[in-house]
């Protein structure tokens, strides 16, 4: 106020100035009380430069709770102001009143009797008639009126969205009297959990009690209402609750208790959250670990990040050799394999369940005392919503025994697949003391038939089966004559005809042994042709089965190479024309194809 003052001295003596700006701020003053007197909520404060109070206005005196009388040339201007507030206004206000010749701002100020309380200012100069500036007019508009609207504005939007939030919370709100009879139930979804949905009033008046079953749940709850009193609170406790139709639900309550003076329940807020289904998940669960528990597989989880156990069930624990009191995440899934399953896991077994969602296969796992047991497991990925695999599980089963039976099982089939062979054998070499000239026909035929099953893809299996029949192919010519096995020269019609029953014969010998293949089929068609040429049923194409179908090139082709009664050998090269040449119409292509490059190109011979 100095600045402006010192700005603002002229040519006259100090005692003019003053009265003459008294004079002027009466005059100014005295019409601003008129135009502002009984306007309610603004106080308008007259000053000169030396902080003296000339004017104060009706306003002033309801804001201030003092009157005109109190401090109209008896207070100072700044008396009226927070003494924080005159520090800034020295420092920048008087600055910015005198650049812009006003200067507002929003405070707390306070009342008489220490009432703080929001308000407006706003600072403008006032002159004399000469221009030059004389003083200050303050005026002051009470906020509190209108903070109280803004508080009211904000507590309806609070109460308003309080309710929205309450009507339509799954949550049930019921507000009980002293003797727990429900006053109000807060929303039509817990009126609805409640089976009252038709006639929601009905509701008000039930003792919240007649809903808890059974009556010991009921006395539970009031022994611990009765505990609880001097906390006020019953938190997340769970109760089985009964609908007015009498059907069963699960419920979580918590109970605020409000205490009179006298120290005794006045009323009851209580919350009540349906956790039926949550309930009914947890039983599911339950069931679920029992029957995990009791299952005589091994069931684990692991962690998909360093691999460690999560959890494993009483028979996992067996078979890996973990004691009931150890603490399964101490190891990882590694320490349970060995060395070769664990290189599986990690080239094939883990890469696949990433990629597939699961793996299936065998492995094995290895006990803590070193023994190894195989295992027919599943591996399975479990991923989150972002595709990482979070855990793997397993669902492994000991087949140990299964293994034991299949090696013995094989051990039995090894042993009796060289019974079979060598009684073919025998059946065959009893032929051959029949017929000299066919020894050891019946053997190569079953040679090469065997490679020929072998170059096209036949099974290992069909070849078995081809190999015994090839040995027996000819068994039926044991019931011809031996002197037309052996004659020297053409065979008459009907001698020919004779021979050609040998196929059937065998058949009849041979149908009702239970070999492990259809020995007896095959050698009934290997003298059947493509074109249908062939006898005894004169089958065609694939009406005859591809073991004969083998077989029968391979007779064709040994036949002509070799020495007979009634000719000289014709040789492998005329064999091989001949099957060629009758390709597709006679004989099978592919046979004949692989029977021509295993004597073309791999070098096969009959020796």
């Amino acid at each position: 106020m100095d600045t402006i003052k010192s700005k603002n001295a002229d040519e006259k003596t100090e005692s003019q100035l003053v009265t003459e700006r008294i004079h002027f701020l009466r005059e100014n003053t005295d019409f601003t009380l008129t135009l502002f007197q009984n306007l309610v909520g603004y106080a308008i404060i007259a000053a000169d430069f030396d902080g003296n109070i000339i004017a104060f206005n009706r306003g002033a005196e309801l804001i201030y709770g003092c009157t005109a009388e109190e401090v109209v040339g008896k207070e100072r201007f700044d008396g009226f102001l927070p003494c924080n507030f005159i520090e800034s206004w020295e420092a920048q206000g008087t600055a910015e009143l005198l650049r812009e010749k006003r200067f507002s701002c929003e405070i707390e100020m306070s009342r008489k009797n220490g009432e703080v309380f929001p308000a407006h200012l706003l600072f403008t100069l006032t002159k004399d008639s000469g221009g030059k500036t004389i003083g200050f007019v303050l005026i002051v508009h009470d906020l509190t009126e209108r903070m109280l609207a803004e508080q009211a504005k904000a507590l309806q939007q609070i109460v308003v969205s309080y309710k929205t939030l309450v009507e339509t919370s799954p949550d049930v709100l019921m507000l009980l009297d002293a003797n727990m009879i429900i006053v109000l139930c807060s929303s039509i979804p817990g009126i609805e959990l409640f089976g009252y949905a038709d006639n929601p009033k009905e509701i008000i008046g039930k003792n919240f009690f007649e809903f808890i079953t059974p009556v010991q749940q009921q006395q539970h709850l009031k022994d611990e209402i009765a505990h609880i009193k001097k906390v006020g609170v019953i938190r997340s406790a769970e109760y089985q609750f009964v609908r007015k139709d009498g059907t069963i639900f699960f419920g979580e309550i918590s109970i605020s208790i409000f205490i009179n003076p006298k120290g005794n329940p006045e009323s009851y807020i209580v919350v009540v959250r349906d956790i039926t289904r949550r309930k009914k998940i947890e039983q599911s669960h339950a069931r679920l670990v029992s029957i995990i528990e009791s299952t005589s597989d091994l069931v684990g989880f692991a962690d998909a990040r360093d691999m460690h156990l999560i959890y494993i069930n009483k028979e996992g624990r067996k078979m890996c050799g973990i004691g009931e009191d150890e603490n399964i995440a101490q190891f990882k899934i590694a320490d349970f394999l060995p060395e070769w399953t664990n290189k599986l896991m990690k080239d094939t077994i883990i890469p696949t369940a990433i990629r597939d969602g699961q793996w299936k296969g065998e492995c094995a796992l290895l006990n803590r005392d070193g023994r190894e047991i195989p295992v027919s497991a599943v591996i399975i990925a479990h991923k989150t919503s972002t595709g990482e695999v979070e855990v793997f599980s397993t669902i492994s089963r000991d087949v140990t025994e299964r293994k034991r039976a299949e090696e013995s099982l094989r051990q039995s089939y090894d042993r009796l697949k060289r019974t079979v062979e060598e009684t073919a054998v025998a059946l065959s070499s009893a032929l051959e003391l029949r017929d000299a000239y066919t020894a050891g026909h019946q053997r190569r035929v079953a040679k090469l038939a065997c490679a020929i099953a072998r170059e096209i893809g036949v099974s290992e299996n069909q070849i078995e089966g081809i190999r015994v029949a090839g040995t027996l192919h000819d068994i039926g010519k044991i019931s011809i004559p031996a002197d037309i096995l052996s004659k020297p020269c053409k065979l008459s019609n009907l001698e020919y005809e004779m021979i050609k029953t040998h196929a059937q014969v065998g058949y009849e010998l041979l149908k009702n042994i239970e070999f492990p293949w259809p020995v007896a089929q095959i050698v009934l068609q290997h003298h059947e042709r493509m074109d249908g040429s062939g006898y005894p049923s004169g089958l065609s194409g694939d009406k005859t089965m591809i073991e004969a179908r083998v077989l029968c090139v391979s007779d064709v082709v040994e036949s002509m190479a070799t020495h007979r009664p009634y000719r000289e050998a014709l040789g492998i090269d005329t064999a091989l024309e001949e099957i060629t040449k009758k390709r597709g119409v006679l004989y099978d292509d592919n046979a004949v194809d692989a029977c021509v490059m295993l004597f073309k190109e791999k070098g096969f011979t009959f020796a």
